[in-house]
């Protein structure tokens, strides 16, 4: 399918693009995909091949597309954490996507493929012979792939449809196809209606299971997805982790391109570089695209001027280090806050979406909030020196006990807590001094002197 032609359909919702920031997964899994774009070109100009328009587009029907030549994969991401056990049939068709994927395939038009990219494995001997019809790769699995039969496919398309019928809704089936619908699954007679239309969606169905989940697939992609590719560029692999981060930084800014633009927002190679070719498709197409030419001109630079893409060593990430500081907090109190912190953030853009788990975060922090206030209280009723406040309101507030607290819909833990005040405090609801400044500022100042040293003079030479 031709990206042309893919613009003039319009998505039913896009509500993928504004909740990236609970997905940062899916950015480095679409990053995978854009450098394995780059690896096809690579092979085709070794053969001396003219290569195809190649392409990746962030959260336009599905969290992106793959355009390759001629094939086109619209591709779900879904991260799902190990202790939740391994992918049945109600998770992976709900939660896990399938059902959305399935609807979007029947509203596309033209030939394409879809595909679930996942962390976690398939619970084979509760979905066979999906595995060993859709799997991209059973590398991973415990089970040898088996052939499927007819027969099994029948029942494979049978199977589907009956959970199809459980999560109608997702599944944009109409009230003729949910004829059979029952209260489970195994219950449900699906039409042969249906079924004609589950059938060539399986064939085009692929499972890719074999991706590290996110707390390691940042430190191991360098590795494992960008030194091959550079080897192929004859580029030296040394800044294969600032390659890693400057892609997976443009695919984010893909994946966020509905917000409006401001000074700075996006990337000059996302927000102008399209502007000479294809200036058929509509602006917020173009935002969310990122050709193989693209990613190859931002990797070009990298490792011509590695310096100009050094993330600065600032001595405070957040504001609540600066709040800190301004405290008397010590050094490794800070460093908890800012390590803890992005454990509570990790956490609560874990949860399911919906607005029951919104609600518990929400009286939780209300909840903190009053007892942060109590331990200050009680701090200056206890008469304890102003310059050494902060200090104490930080130690006692983490230490305050987790059983008293309103439920979240997570285990509430010590680190958690820490981080949950470490949260509160980076978004100015505590402070730990008793007049308040500009944090944003200050935060700023550090980091910008830190740019600056990097940064090279008239005089200075770029690195080769």
């Amino acid at each position: 399918m031709d990206e042309l032609e893919l613009a003039t359909m319009r998505p039913p919702e896009d509500a993928g693009s504004r909740t990236f920031d609970k997905y940062e997964w899916q950015a480095s899994v679409a990053t995978r995909d854009l450098l394995v774009l780059l690896t096809n070109d690579i092979l085709d100009r070794r053969q001396g091949r003219g290569l195809p328009h190649r392409a990746l587009i962030s959260e336009h029907w599905e969290d992106w597309i793959l355009l390759d030549g001629p094939t086109t994969v619209i591709a779900s991401g879904k991260h799902r954490d190990l202790d939740q056990g391994a992918w049945e049939w109600p998770e992976l068709v709900g939660k896990g996507g399938l059902a959305h994927l399935y609807r979007n395939s029947r509203r596309l038009s033209g030939a394409f493929l879809c595909r679930l990219s996942t962390n976690n494995a398939l619970h084979r001997s509760n979905t066979s012979p999906l595995g060993d019809f859709c799997l991209a790769s059973d590398s991973a699995s415990g089970s040898p792939r088996k052939q499927v039969q007819n027969s099994d496919f029948s029942r494979l398309c049978n199977k589907f449809a009956q959970h199809l019928l459980i999560h109608h809704k997702k599944a944009g089936l109409t009230n003729d196809e949910a004829v059979g619908l029952h209260a489970r699954a195994q219950d449900c007679k699906p039409s042969s209606a249906l079924l004609k239309t589950v059938d060539p969606f399986l064939r085009k169905l692929s499972l890719d299971t074999d991706i590290p989940g996110r707390r390691s697939i940042d430190s191991s992609a360098p590795t494992d997805y960008v030194q091959p590719v550079l080897r192929g560029l004859e580029h030296p692999i040394e800044h294969a982790g600032l390659v890693w981060k400057t892609l997976k930084d443009v695919v984010g800014q893909s994946m966020r391109a509905h917000l409006p633009i401001e000074w700075g927002e996006l990337s000059t190679l996302v927000q102008h570089s399209n502007s000479d070719e294809r200036k058929e498709l509509p602006q917020d197409i173009l935002r969310r695209r990122i050709t193989t030419d693209q990613a190859r001109d931002a990797i070009d630079k990298v490792v011509k001027r590695p310096r100009h893409f050094l993330v600065p060593e600032v001595p405070y990430r957040y504001k609540v280090s600066v709040k800190m500081k301004a405290g008397n907090c010590g050094a490794n109190d800070i460093q908890r806050a800012e390590d803890r912190l992005e454990t509570w953030q990790n956490a609560t853009a874990a949860v399911d979406d919906s607005p029951g788990n919104h609600a518990q975060v929400e009286v939780f922090t209300k909840e903190l909030l009053e007892r942060v206030d109590d331990v200050e209280y009680n701090l200056k009723n206890q008469k304890v020196p102003e310059d050494d406040i902060g200090r104490r309101l930080w130690n006692d507030s983490i230490r305050l006990p987790v059983a008293d607290f309103p439920e979240l819909p997570f285990p509430l833990s010590r680190a958690l807590l820490t981080g949950a005040v470490a949260n509160a405090a980076n978004q100015c609801l505590i402070w730990f001094t008793e007049a308040r400044f500009d944090a944003d500022a200050l935060l700023r100042e550090f980091g910008e002197s830190n740019t600056r040293t990097l940064s090279p003079t008239d005089t200075q030479q770029d690195e080769p």
